[in-house]
């Protein structure tokens, strides 16, 4: 990141590349699926119709956690910005203290 003589801050972003298959959901985060589902029917949305497959996805199920779980604003950068998708479930699962980022 850099900040511009006019205060604006830029930054530069390397994407994930997309033709990286879609790691499966490991075993022991099934529960985060689960949770996944139950908040998904009480909150509705645009992934509540979301097809079976996609809570295999252990990348999907992140990312969607990270969005809709009542964390802090730098914990869910942090968990954002885990490249491991099995990584920033296990932290999930294990909960995430307020003291804990990057």
């Amino acid at each position: 990141t850099r900040v511009r003589d006019n205060g604006l801050l830029v930054a530069d972003v390397d994407w994930l590349d997309d033709a990286v298959s879609a790691p499966r959901l490991r075993p022991e985060h099934a529960l985060l699926a689960e949770l996944l589902r139950r908040i998904l029917v009480q909150v509705g949305g645009e992934h509540a119709g979301a097809p079976p497959a996609l809570f295999e996805d252990a990348t999907w199920v992140g990312w969607r956690l990270a969005e809709l779980l009542p964390l802090t604003l730098p914990q869910r950068q942090a968990l954002l910005q885990l490249p491991d998708p099995h990584q920033r479930l296990q932290r999930m699962l294990e909960g995430i203290g307020a003291d804990e980022v990057g």
